[in-house]
């Protein structure tokens, strides 16, 4: 396999797959070693859960108190939801279509959100 080989050479990748990422401006495999996102969500910063304000995008460190059994609402949606603590405030944090999140998630340990 070279740098230069069309992406239809990689495994997995089909005629579908291809003529997306073709419309994507991708065409061989430098070109999507090189593909960046366009945009990205900056998670450095913490807020203070005083200043959180309702429909925000924000990170706040807490504990998972509790991790909620999945919500199978219909066919192609489920949500899956903890309840964390951070300083005197509860919180309850839920995730669509990603029952995976939860293997991660450890009751009592200090994570991000």
């Amino acid at each position: 396999m070279n740098i230069n080989d069309e992406i239809s050479t990689l495994k997995g990748i089909g005629p579908k797959i291809k003529d997306t990422l073709n419309n994507c401006g991708i065409y061989n495999i430098l070109d999507l070693i090189l593909y960046f996102p366009r945009d990205y969500e900056h998670i450095l910063y913490c807020k203070v859960t005083n200043d959180l304000r309702d429909n925000n995008k924000v990170t706040v460190k807490g504990k998972v108190l509790q991790i909620k059994k999945d919500l199978y609402i219909r066919k192609n949606l489920i949500i899956s939801s903890i309840v964390f603590i951070n300083d005197d405030f509860t919180f309850e944090a839920k995730w669509f279509n990603q029952p995976y999140i939860k293997i991660s998630l450890r009751l009592m340990k200090n994570m991000y959100f």
